[in-house]
C-alpha cells in the first residue's frame, strides 16, 4: 500500500463540527489545538479538557483511528492558498516517531469538515498537481505524512482537522486495505 499517495478512509462521518475560536495563526491556517500543548510538537499528548468535556462524542469517535499514541490534533481554518509541503517537518525531534510514520505510509489522517471536496486539495505526482475528489459518505482521508508533497488551492471556509499519530501498524493496514477496496476509484497512486 506504499504506492498510495492519497485515499479516502472508510470511517463514519465526523460526529460534530466544533467551530472553535482559533488560538493562533500558523502558516496558512488559523488553528485551535484539540490536544494539550507540549514544547516538543511530537511528544505524546491527549485531548485537552475543553474537548473532553464539551465534545465527548468527538473524543470517542477518534478511538476508531489506528493509533498507539496521539501526538497532535488541531482544527484548522484555511486563510489562504496552502503551498505544497510535507507535514512531518522535523524528524530529528523524534526519530522513532518518524521511523514509525515513514514505515506506515500513507498515515497522515485528515478530516474535512467544510469546504470543497474536489479540485482544491492536491498531491504532487511526477512534479504535477493531481487533484483529490472526496466522496460524500466519509470525512476522513489519508496521505503520506512524511513523504507526500501536497497543498490546497484557495478555498473559502475550509475547515479541517489535522492529526498526527504514532501508528498501530496492524489496525492501520487493515483499515487502509478496506478503504482502498471501497474507494479505489478515488485513490491517487504513485504510479497508475
Amino acid at each position: 500500500m506504499k504506492n498510495i499517495l492519497w485515499c479516502p478512509i472508510d470511517l463514519p462521518k465526523c460526529p460534530i463540527f466544533p467551530k472553535l475560536d482559533q488560538d493562533l495563526t500558523w502558516h496558512f491556517w488559523n488553528v485551535s489545538k484539540l490536544t494539550i500543548n507540549n514544547s516538543n510538537p511530537y511528544a505524546i499528548t491527549e485531548f485537552n479538557n475543553n474537548i473532553k468535556n464539551s465534545y465527548p462524542e468527538l473524543v470517542e469517535w477518534f478511538k476508531l483511528f489506528p493509533y498507539l499514541t496521539i501526538r497532535n490534533v488541531k482544527l484548522n481554518l484555511q486563510i489562504k492558498e496552502v503551498k505544497s509541503h510535507i507535514d512531518f517537518t522535523k524528524p530529528d525531534l523524534d526519530p522513532d516517531l518518524h521511523r514509525n510514520n515513514s514505515h506506515n505510509e500513507p498515515c497522515g489522517y485528515r478530516i474535512i469538515l467544510s469546504g470543497s471536496r474536489k479540485n482544491k486539495l492536491y498531491v504532487m505526482r511526477n512534479n504535477q498537481k493531481v487533484y483529490c475528489i472526496m466522496p460524500e459518505d466519509t470525512d476522513v482521508y489519508v496521505l503520506g505524512h512524511t513523504s507526500t508533497l501536497h497543498g490546497v488551492d484557495d478555498d473559502v471556509d475550509r475547515w479541517t482537522i489535522f492529526t498526527h499519530f504514532e501508528i498501530d501498524k496492524q489496525r492501520h493496514d487493515k483499515l487502509l486495505m478496506k478503504s482502498f477496496e471501497k474507494y479505489k476509484q478515488y485513490a491517487i497512486l504513485n504510479s497508475d
